[in-house]
């Protein structure tokens, strides 16, 4: 019984090492593995840089279906492409920005309005969740904001790349974090590979996750 214990043990500490060792955006495709990474980082006081990711995936994921309604738009987003995480589980984060983001003859201004939330919420200077960039990223965002309406879109080469330079910065963040000795430690202490939670969407159950 006690090595059949031991055994089992083993094999849990062996799975979720190579869980820990999966790219980070793979590793993010499970519920489970989400919430592990979003308490280590609130617990470092830095869960305000995952909250940002995963608000502009999200956006970027409903505004790629609706291109024809983009102003500027083209077949290509670095960004997106280099990130593939959507976040299919965080279905009440979807459900707000599809809500916002209804399609109409004008998108321009709704999309404006998420940007200018996300804006205040993340980036603004004393914001009350302040993402960690560089000044001159902040400065670009802001500044862009503060034209109005159609000028603003139309500075754009694509309008759901505006955020990119600040998603790059943020991912790489939360890379150095992932993949640093302190994160590991945390996660085997609480990532429970048994939970099986693979597909959340398609489990019918909807996650409740602070935003």
């Amino acid at each position: 019984v006690v090595n059949k214990m031991r055994n089992s043990q083993e094999a849990l500490v062996l799975r979720s090492q190579m869980e820990l060792g999966k790219p980070l955006t793979v590793f993010l495709q499970k519920f489970k593995n989400y919430e592990t990474l979003r308490d280590y980082l609130s617990h470092c006081w830095a869960i305000e840089n995952l909250l940002f990711l995963q608000d502009v995936c999200i956006v970027n994921t409903i505004m790629s279906k609706h291109r024809n309604s983009l102003p500027n738009s083209n077949n290509d987003n670095d960004v997106e492409n280099h990130i593939q995480c959507e976040f299919e589980y965080l279905s009440h984060v979807f459900e707000k920005y599809n809500e916002l983001l209804s399609v109409n003859d004008d998108i321009g201004p709704n999309l404006l309005f998420v940007y200018r939330s996300i804006h205040e919420q993340f980036v603004a200077v004393g914001s009350q969740r302040e993402i960690n960039i560089a000044f001159c990223t902040r400065h670009e965002i802001t500044s862009s904001l503060n034209a109005t309406g159609k000028d603003c879109l139309q500075q754009l080469e694509d309008v759901r790349r505006f955020f990119n330079e600040a998603l790059l910065e943020v991912l790489a963040l939360i890379q150095s974090m992932y993949y640093s000795p302190g994160f590991k430690a945390f996660a085997m202490q609480h990532l429970d590979i048994n939970s099986n939670i693979d597909d959340v969407s398609s489990s019918g159950v909807q996650r409740s996750v602070s935003s």
